[in-house]
């Protein structure tokens, strides 16, 4: 049953740049499903899935990440476990190069977590306290200038240069939402999801977006019906975080997908009913936002996609599918950007081939 799944964000990708954004997609995957392999454990996979993602300047997570008002590279990660249920996130980091990594720590000390009165490990930290925590713990602090980029730079000389000028920051298309994520499953049936964000352009200083929040960046969740019979399915978010945020996007995906019996339906009912028409957001002329869902159900994996963004990718890799497979969506009007939903679809089918002698 392992899979794991990646997902560049929802944003505009260019058609030039697109050989190397599906590179990084690939190169994701096939690190995620290594340590799949070696580990057997879905955490451990979307960490590694996710630092591959943070790394690379191309994405606006980790290294290369929007810039603050004030010229800072501050983060957002977050991450969740179907089996334990536990979430962990960071908001805001700065002088960590990883922030996955970070939540990953925080999740693995709320499993060990003693059962002592008083006692409470955290799943959420932001500002200062979240590098102060990991390095308490062995992790390396970095420099703040070691996450900046040129290219981070000009978008935010440019960007500054527009706002003065009173006039709009970015058109939609070029608006760098492209938040990155994972959603992977192992061998057990356990599920995880992962999410990164380097955060809107021109942010606040102190800002926390939707990947350090609860249900609204990642999700992941085994869920029972009354047949006594079991799904879990896993989600993990991109777009504009104030929106995300306000809907708790992430686990109205997996809630949605969980009792479907039509994944394409499903999906553009809950981006139509919970996002594009969603009351909280009535005050909100164009919804971007972006979510890949994994749902297993006994050996049968379905993958969805969808967003309202002008393109999305996303890359998923099986142990018995050893290449793995890119899909670049793109909304083909212009003009339903951020009004309409984008949706694809794959089932993955794990059933080993019956021989005629099998009972």
């Amino acid at each position: 049953m392992d899979c794991v799944c990646v997902h560049l964000g929802a944003g505009y990708h260019s058609a030039k740049k697109l050989h190397v954004y599906k590179e990084l997609c690939l190169k994701a995957c096939k690190e995620g499903m290594k340590v799949l392999e070696e580990t057997n454990d879905s955490v451990a996979a979307v960490t590694a899935t996710v630092t591959v993602l943070e790394d690379s300047p191309l994405t606006n997570a980790g290294t290369g990440s929007n810039l603050t008002t004030d010229g800072s590279v501050e983060c957002d990660a977050g991450l969740m476990e179907a089996r334990s249920l536990k979430f962990a996130g960071v908001g805001a980091a700065a002088g960590v190069r990883n922030p996955i990594q970070v939540a990953k720590m925080m999740l693995d000390e709320q499993k060990a977590e003693p059962k002592l009165r008083g006692k409470k490990n955290p799943c959420l930290l932001v500002g200062p306290g979240v590098c102060r925590w990991a390095v308490e713990r062995g992790m390396m602090e970095v420099h703040p200038s070691q996450l900046i980029t040129e290219e981070a730079i000009k978008e935010r000389k440019k960007s500054l240069k527009l706002l003065t000028q009173a006039r709009e920051q970015r058109s939609s298309q070029e608006a760098a939402l492209d938040t990155v994520g994972a959603v992977c499953v192992d061998s057990q049936g356990n599920a995880a999801s992962a999410v990164s964000s380097g955060g809107i352009l021109l942010k606040a200083s102190g800002r926390v977006g939707h990947a350090a929040c609860f249900a609204c960046g990642c999700w992941a969740q085994t869920y029972c019906n009354s047949a006594d019979e079991s799904c879990t399915v896993a989600a993990s978010t991109s777009g504009c975080g104030e929106d995300l945020m306000r809907v708790s996007l992430a686990k109205q995906c997996c809630d949605t997908m969980a009792t479907a019996e039509n994944q394409s339906e499903a999906i553009v009912n809950v981006f139509r009913d919970q996002f594009l028409e969603s009351p909280f957001l009535s005050d909100v002329p164009e919804k971007l936002g972006g979510a890949v869902i994994l749902k297993c159900d006994q050996d049968v994996i379905e993958l969805s996609l969808a967003h309202t963004t002008p393109s999305f990718i996303v890359a998923y890799q099986t142990r018995q599918h050893t290449k793995a497979k890119v899909l670049v969506s793109r909304c083909n009007d212009e003009k339903k950007v951020g009004t309409s939903v984008t949706v694809q679809g794959e089932m993955i089918n794990l059933r080993k081939k019956r021989k005629c002698s099998d009972p």
